[in-house]
């Protein structure tokens, strides 16, 4: 068991020091990759539908948009614009709240700019 845990150690270290290439497992850069969650807060009864999508990108961890709409908040959208994020992203981000803001779905809308620190409630 010992020299099994010993292997995992250098294969996540490994992994950490040299990740993958980006595309090919990821995707276009550009495209979105979406991921659907539906998680339930046993504690308080509360359940969440979540959908996140993440702009793929060569330059920077890319834009992330999060629509959420729980059995006690209605549905809302978040975003955020990371550390280090590229010019692309960056309006990728602001082209999203505006979007956001036009369609008047959102009844909360959070826009978290990581980069400019800037922090945005609507």
């Amino acid at each position: 068991m010992t020299r099994y845990i010993e292997k995992v150690c250098e294969e996540v270290v490994e992994n950490y020091r040299n990740p993958a290439k980006r595309g090919g497992e990821r995707g276009m850069a550009g495209n979105y990759a979406v991921r659907k969650k539906n998680i339930y807060y046993d504690t308080d009864g509360i359940r969440e539908n979540q959908v996140e999508s993440v702009m793929i990108c060569d330059d920077c961890a890319g834009v992330l948009k999060i629509e959420t709409l729980s059995s006690v908040n209605p549905l809302s959208l978040g975003i955020e614009v990371p550390v280090g994020a590229c010019d692309r992203c960056t309006s990728e981000g602001y082209r999203i709240l505006e979007q956001g803001r036009s369609k008047n779905k959102y009844s909360y809308i959070k826009f978290v700019n990581r980069r400019d620190r800037e922090y945005l409630d609507y």
